[in-house]
C-alpha cells in the first residue's frame, strides 16, 4: 500500500511559530529535509513535529521530522 501525505499538515517546530505546509511521505518518515524543495539526507537533525489527519473526531497523528544543517532549528544546533 502505498504511503499518503494530505496536501498540508501542520508543522510545529522545536523553535519557532507552527505553519502549514506540503510535505512527501518521505519528509513525513524523518528520510529527508523537512524544509519544501530542500531534499538533504545528510546530516539530519531534530526539526520537530507534523501532525496529519485522522479519522473525524480523533486527535491529529504526530510524526517527528528533521532538518538539515542548513535549515536546523537554532536551538538543535548548539
Amino acid at each position: 500500500m502505498p504511503l499518503r501525505t494530505p496536501p498540508a499538515v501542520e508543522h510545529r517546530p522545536l523553535v519557532g511559530v507552527p505553519r502549514f505546509i506540503e510535505i512527501s511521505a518521505e519528509q513525513r518518515l524523518g528520510r529527508v529535509c523537512i524544509e519544501p524543495d530542500c531534499g538533504a539526507t545528510a546530516g539530519l537533525g531534530p526539526a520537530g513535529h507534523v501532525y496529519t489527519e485522522t479519522c473525524a473526531g480523533s486527535a491529529p497523528l504526530g510524526w517527528a521530522v528533521v532538518a538539515c544543517p542548513t535549515h536546523a532549528p537554532e536551538e538543535s544546533t548548539r
